[in-house]
């Protein structure tokens, strides 16, 4: 007998639990000097970061070079030992779990990098590449032949391919060896770090495209580290930005480019070259200036020494990440495209970093 036959309400449905999930998450690099190595400073690296990534989604990580994205990336496939904070996947705690712990953890995480060139082995033929994931999986040798065949025609590459090395293939033919690398362990997640950057726009195309395939075919979640926006645009489902180590802004992919609030994305989004004749005519502002160090990061928010709207409070107190209508979070306290509904509706997220201040945007105390 139901819930609703006795009377009662019926249950609702238990919420989905995160693939992965970032919480308050911090990577610091100790700056030793002197001839002892004694540590004089640290860079701030990642400070504090909340993130979540659900099964089947593509969360796109963008921001300038030295922002901390793949220091985000890496620390996620634990290649780089957070300093505070926590990692979970799939509920299980994996922050400080040891080498032989992980092994588990890491065939269900794997990474592409950017450099195909770099990340593949010169001595080594592609069939032996790929076959080594099939290896640490445990396949049988007889059986691993067959799979790496398999492998390379789902990443759009011809099965005779086998027995060449890197060298002789194409930068794009190297990005599908690492992807089909990647795929022979059978992960549930992908970290992409700008796998597109170095290939040519029409090859950025075709990968951009088979990533997406794979996605739909077998399931896959991805952290799509890049530079280049307009990418990102096109492979994301929500986007976040970071700057000098923090998370400032995190939305809907769509939502980040038709209304971006935090001014540091505004930036980003007006150096991105545009063809639309239109929208190019519009006033566009750039980026200026260099950011600051990240072993001395500035106190409040650490993009108010660039930033054309800042005042005393954004030189003085770090802004909270604020949630907005339609799952769109970010960390100003001058926010831009926002109404006065949106406002109303804000609040302190729970991401927000532990340093920032409690006061939302447009209040008595963050004027």
């Amino acid at each position: 007998m139901t819930a609703t036959e006795t009377g009662g309400e019926a249950p609702a449905p238990a919420a989905t639990a995160p693939l992965l999930e970032i919480d308050h998450l911090q990577v610091l690099f100790p700056v030793r000097a002197g001839m002892l190595g004694r540590t004089r400073a640290h860079v701030h690296a990642v400070d504090d970061v909340t993130i979540n990534l659900t099964e089947g989604e593509t969360l796109g990580l963008v921001g300038e070079s030295g922002c901390g994205k793949t220091t985000l990336a890496r620390t996620v496939l634990r290649l780089t030992k957070p300093t505070g904070g926590h990692l979970r996947f799939r509920g299980n705690d994996i922050t400080a779990l040891g080498q032989r712990d992980l092994r588990p953890f890491r065939a269900e995480v794997q990474m592409v990098f950017q450099d195909p060139q770099a990340s593949l082995n010169p001595r080594k033929r592609v069939g032996q590449i790929i076959s080594a994931g099939l290896a640490l999986r445990g396949m049988p040798e007889k059986d691993r032949p067959a799979r790496v065949r398999e492998l390379l025609a789902q990443v759009g590459l011809s099965p005779e391919h086998v027995n060449r090395f890197p060298h002789e293939f194409s930068g794009g033919q190297r990005q599908r060896v690492g992807v089909a690398r990647a795929l022979a362990a059978e992960p549930r997640l992908i970290v992409l770090d700008e796998p597109v950057s170095a290939l040519d726009v029409s090859i950025q195309a075709q990968v951009v495209n088979l990533l997406d395939d794979l996605q739909d075919r077998l399931g896959l979640s991805y952290i799509f580290v890049a530079h280049d926006l307009s990418v990102v645009r096109h492979v994301s489902d929500r986007i976040a930005v970071m700057y000098l180590g923090k998370i400032v802004e995190v939305s809907p992919a769509e939502a980040l480019y038709s209304r971006p609030i935090h001014p540091y994305t505004e930036a980003l989004l007006d150096s991105v070259p545009i063809p639309d004749a239109e929208r190019a005519r519009r006033a566009r502002k750039p980026v200026q200036g260099d950011p600051p160090s990240a072993t001395a990061p500035p106190p409040g928010c650490r993009f108010a020494g660039r930033c054309p709207h800042a005042t005393d409070v954004c030189r003085r107190v770090e802004p909270p990440l604020v949630a907005y209508p339609g799952g769109h979070l970010a960390a100003c306290h001058h926010p831009r495209n926002v109404s006065a509904e949106d406002l109303a509706a804000a609040v302190i997220s729970p991401s927000s970093p532990a340093s920032s201040g409690d006061s939302l945007p447009g209040s008595e105390a963050a004027l």
